[in-house]
C-alpha cells in the first residue's frame, strides 16, 4: 500500500472552494486547484497522492471533516498555506498514527475490581442512564458479557459496519471493564454495568488508525449521546485537530478519559491525547500500588487506576491484558457512575471529584507518576452527594415522551409508542402536549389550535378553523383525560370536552407573552406562566409567587405543578429550575435549549426536555426515566410528558 501523508485543517465558519477571477494563475494557483474532494480515503483514490482532511463548523454548532487530495506533497502544502490564510482557519498540522495501548499478560485474577471495591453492586451509582463512547478496535456486541450493553455506534475502518464487532479484542476487553454485565453468574464484573457502550472504530486490525479519525470519532460521538469518552489509545505527536475536538466534546459537557501511554521506561512523554488540557490523562498501577515502569509519566497525568494484568472480556471469551489502556476504562467507568449519581453535575465537576477524592500516593500531593492520587470511585460518588435509591409505589407507569415540532414522538423508558403525525403535512407545527389521565394516551396541539389525539385521547374539538389573535402556545388535560385547555401566547384559554373555563389574560396587558400552562389537581383552575417568570392564577389555583420581578438569564420555557397543586416549577431555557409554594428544589443543568418541564407523578421530581431531544431527570423522576443524549431528529423537541400525570 502507497505511503500516504495526510494534512488536516481545522476550519471555523463556512469553508468555500478557493476562487479564481480570470487573471493569470501562478504554478502555486495551479498546485492549489489540483486539490479535488473524495469521499473517503480509499487506496484506489489516494494512490500516490497527498490525502487533506478539512474541518470545519457546521450550522448546528458541530464538526465536519472533509478529505481531499493533492497530486504532490507541495501542492499539499500550497493548499494548507490557502485554508490557513482564510478567515476563520485556526490550524493546519500533519496527520500521524496513533495506536492502541496495551500488551497482553496473562495473570490468575481480576484483582482490580476487589482493590476499587467497586463490582456495580456495592457502590451506590453503576451509571445507569449513562452512555460511554469506547473510541477503538471497535466493541464485539455479541458477547454474552456485553450482551444488550452496545449500542450502535460508528465505524471509520470500514463503513459499512457499525461499531459492534472487533477484529483486534482491544476495545472490548475496555468495554468490559466499564460495563460488563455483573451479577450475571458468568464472566467478569464492571464498574458502571448500568450504563450502555457507545463503539466509535478508528483503529484496525492491528490496532493502529490516523488521529484524523481519532478527531471525527471524539466529534461524532460527543453529537451523538455521549456522556463519557473513552481514548485508550494514543501517539506522540500533537495535532491541532485532535485538541480541537477534545475540546469540542469537554464544550458540551462530555468527559474525555486517556490513556497516558506505555513508554515510560524508555523515557517518553505523556501521549496525545492524553497531554491535552481537556483531558483526564490515566497512569496505570499495579497489585501493590506502584506505577507499572512502562507507564508514561509527567505533569500532565491527572490520575492513576488499575492497568497491570486486567482480566475482562475478548471476542473470544476472556484474557488478561496490560497496559494504561486497561487503566482508562476505569476511570471512564467512574465518571459515568459519578455523573449518573448526579446528572445536573457538569462535566467539569465530574472530573473535579475525581481528582479531588482520588488518594495520595508517591510523593505528597500532586506527582508526576500518581497525578492527583489512585482512584477512589466511593470518596468521588460521596464527594458529590449521591442521590439516595428512590422507591416507586407498585403500578407507578414508567417512561415519557417527547414530541417535536413536525409530531414526531420518541418514547423513553417504558412509554408505549400510539402514534405521531411526524408522516402528516401539518398547516402549522407542533407546539405541545400532553396525556390522559391513564397515560395510555396523548394529545398534540399546532399553533393554530390544531388538536390530534392518540391512544385512548379522544377528540374534543380545536381551533384549527377558528381565527386566533395569537398562536396557541400550549395544552393541558382535564384529570379525567375527558378534555383539554388550549393556550395562545396573549393567554387566552379554550375549553373542549369536560374542561371548564376560568378566565384568561387575553384582554389583559402582558409585559411578556404566556409560554405554557398548568393544571390544578382538581381540574377546576390552572395557572399559566409568561416568559419573564409571570405567573396567572385561575379558579382554584392559588398563586405562590412568580419570577417576574427576577432577573433572569434566559426566557422561561415552560411550568409544571407539584402532584398536591400546592407549588409549581418554573424552568428557563438555560436549564435554571425555580420552585414555589411546597415544590422542592432537585437541580438544574448549566445548558441551553430547554423547552419543557414535567413534574413526577411520585411527587418529588421532575424531568427537563431540551430541543435537542436531551432529558434530564432530577428526584424521583430518575427512577422513572433515565436520563438520556441528544436525539436524531427531523424538528426540534418541543414538549415532554411523563407517562403517568
Amino acid at each position: 500500500m502507497s505511503r500516504v501523508l495526510r494534512v488536516i485543517a481545522v476550519a471555523i465558519g463556512v469553508f468555500g472552494a478557493l476562487s479564481y477571477h480570470g487573471a493569470p494563475v501562478s504554478a502555486a494557483d495551479l498546485a492549489v486547484k489540483s486539490v479535488v474532494e473524495v469521499e473517503d480515503f480509499t487506496e484506489a483514490q489516494v494512490d500516490d497522492k497527498v490525502a487533506i482532511t478539512v474541518a470545519r463548523t457546521t450550522s448546528n454548532g458541530s464538526i465536519e471533516i472533509s478529505n481531499y487530495v493533492a497530486p504532490t506533497p507541495a501542492a499539499a502544502e500550497l493548499y494548507t498555506d490557502k485554508v490557513d490564510n482564510l478567515p476563520g482557519v485556526v490550524a493546519a498540522s500533519i496527520d500521524t498514527q496513533s495506536e492502541a495501548l496495551s500488551s497482553d499478560q496473562l495473570f490468575p485474577n481480576q484483582w482490580d475490581m476487589a482493590r476499587l471495591n467497586s463490582d456495580g453492586v456495592q457502590l451506590e451509582s453503576n451509571g445507569s442512564g449513562m452512555t460511554v463512547a469506547v473510541i477503538d478496535t471497535g466493541v464485539a456486541a455479541n458477547h454474552p458479557d456485553l450482551a444488550g450493553q452496545v449500542l450502535p455506534g460508528k465505524d471509520y475502518i470500514d463503513a459499512a459496519q457499525d461499531g459492534r464487532s472487533d477484529p483486534r479484542g482491544h476495545g472490548t476487553h475496555v468495554a468490559g471493564t466499564i460495563a460488563a454485565l455483573t451479577g450475571n453468574g458468568i464472566g467478569v464484573g464492571s464498574i458502571a454495568p448500568g450504563a450502555k457502550i457507545l463503539p466509535v472504530r478508528v483503529l484496525d486490525a492491528d490496532g493502529k488508525g490516523y488521529v484524523s479519525n481519532i478527531a471525527a470519532g471524539i466529534i461524532w460521538a460527543a453529537d451523538n449521546g455521549a456522556d463519557v469518552i473513552n481514548l485508550s489509545l494514543g501517539g506522540p505527536t500533537q495535532t491541532t485537530i485532535e485538541e480541537a475536538a477534545v475540546n469540542y466534546a469537554t464544550s458540551k459537557g462530555v468527559i474525555v478519559v486517556a490513556a497516558a501511554g506505555n513508554s515510560g521506561n524508555t523515557g517518553n512523554p505523556v501521549m496525545y491525547p492524553a497531554a491535552y488540557s481537556n483531558a483526564i490523562a490515566v497512569s496505570a498501577t499495579d497489585r501493590n500500588d506502584n506505577t507499572t515502569p512502562w507507564s508514561e509519566f509527567g505533569p500532565q497525568v491527572d490520575i492513576s487506576a488499575p492497568g497491570e494484568s486486567i482480566l475482562s472480556t475478548y471476542p473470544a471469551g476472556y484474557t488478561y491484558m496490560s497496559g494504561t489502556s486497561m487503566a482508562t476504562p476505569h476511570v471512564a467507568a467512574a465518571a459515568a457512575a459519578v455523573k449518573a449519581s448526579n446528572p445536573s453535575l457538569t462535566g467539569a465537576q465530574v472530573r473535579s471529584a475525581l481528582e479531588s477524592t482520588a488518594d495520595d500516593m508517591g510523593a505528597p500531593g500532586r506527582d508526576d507518576h500518581f497525578g492527583m492520587g489512585f482512584l477512589d470511585i466511593a470518596g468521588a460518588l460521596s464527594a458529590v452527594g449521591t442521590q439516595p435509591p428512590v422507591l416507586i409505589p407498585e403500578g407507578t407507569p414508567k417512561g415519557a415522551w417527547m414530541t417535536a415540532g413536525d409530531g414526531g414522538v420518541f418514547s423513553m423508558g417504558g412509554a408505549n409508542f400510539y402514534g405521531s403525525t411526524g408522516a402528516m403535512r401539518l398547516n402549522q407545527p407542533i407546539v405541545g402536549m400532553a396525556t390522559t389521565g391513564s397515560g395510555s394516551g396523548y394529545r398534540f396541539v399546532a399553533s393554530d389550535g390544531g388538536v390530534f389525539s392518540f391512544g385512548d385521547a379522544n377528540f374534543y374539538g380545536s381551533t384549527g378553523a377558528m381565527r386566533l389573535n395569537q398562536p396557541v402556545v400550549g395544552m393541558s388535560t382535564t384529570p379525567s383525560g375527558n378534555g383539554y385547555w388550549l393556550v395562545a401566547s396573549d393567554g387566552g384559554i379554550f375549553s373542549f370536552g369536560d374542561a371548564a373555563f376560568y378566565g384568561s389574560t387575553g384582554a389583559m396587558r402582558l409585559n411578556k407573552p404566556i409560554v405554557g400552562m398548568s393544571t390544578t389537581p382538581s381540574g377546576h383552575g390552572y395557572w399559566l406562566v409568561a416568559s419573564d417568570g409571570g405567573i396567572f392564577c385561575f379558579g382554584d389555583a392559588e398563586f405562590y409567587g412568580s419570577a417576574g420581578a427576577m432577573s433572569l438569564d434566559s426566557a422561561v420555557a415552560g411550568m409544571s405543578t407539584t402532584k398536591d397543586g400546592r407549588g409549581y416549577y418554573i424552568t428557563t431555557a438555560s436549564g435554571r429550575v425555580y420552585t414555589f409554594g411546597n415544590a422542592v428544589y432537585k437541580g438544574g443543568i448549566a445548558t441551553r435549549g430547554i423547552v419543557s418541564i414535567a413534574t413526577s407523578p411520585i411527587g418529588n421530581g421532575y424531568v427537563l426536555a431540551g430541543a435537542d431531544g436531551s432529558l434530564t431527570s432530577f428526584g424521583d423522576a430518575r427512577a422513572l426515566v433515565p436520563t438520556s443524549g441528544r436525539l436524531r431528529l427531523n424538528k426540534p423537541v418541543v414538549g415532554v410528558s411523563l407517562a403517568a400525570r
